[in-house]
């Protein structure tokens, strides 16, 4: 039987996580997600500090946005609706490098940084994700990033107890 009142961040989270640097090309970031097949990623300084998420829903989110002053780029940066798709997968491999990848990880991130420490419980995980509205939540242990909690995380977790 599942307990998630007993079990915390760092029992559940990916160790193993892949980064993006704030500077890299946007072109480079994507094909790091499309090659790891995931949604998302935290963002680093040169210090190796988290300054950010690069995530598939601020690229789509992004795509949609014009800013003011902006000028309106010529055929948008993907090649479908991200908004009507049924999965957003696809732009990970139906991107546009000759627009994208003229642009930094900067300037698509998200700037804000939700995370959890290492003894934070999974019940606490779970609320945060849903009161913020993210799939993934940054595991630090000061301000070193220790792992990731993501809802995938979360979803192996109960179904590994079913």
């Amino acid at each position: 039987m599942l307990h998630p009142e007993k079990l915390t961040a760092a029992q559940v989270m990916t160790t193993d996580v892949i980064t993006v640097h704030r500077d890299d090309e946007m072109s480079q970031a994507m094909t790091v997600l499309r090659d790891a097949g995931i949604g998302g990623a935290p963002v680093v300084d040169d210090a190796g500090r988290c300054v950010g998420v690069l995530s598939l829903a601020d690229i789509a989110r992004r795509d949609l946005e014009i800013e003011e002053g902006e000028v309106a780029r010529a055929g948008g940066y993907f090649a479908f609706d991200p908004v009507s798709d049924d999965s957003l997968n696809p732009m990970l491999a139906d991107w546009d490098p000759s627009v994208i990848g003229r642009d930094t990880v900067s300037q698509w991130m998200s700037d804000e940084v939700y995370s959890v420490s290492m003894s934070t419980g999974v019940r606490d995980v779970c609320q945060l994700m849903l009161e913020r509205g993210v799939r993934r939540l940054l595991v630090l242990d000061g301000e070193t990033l220790k792992g990731v909690v993501s809802s995938i995380d979360i979803v192996r977790l109960i179904a590994d107890d079913c």
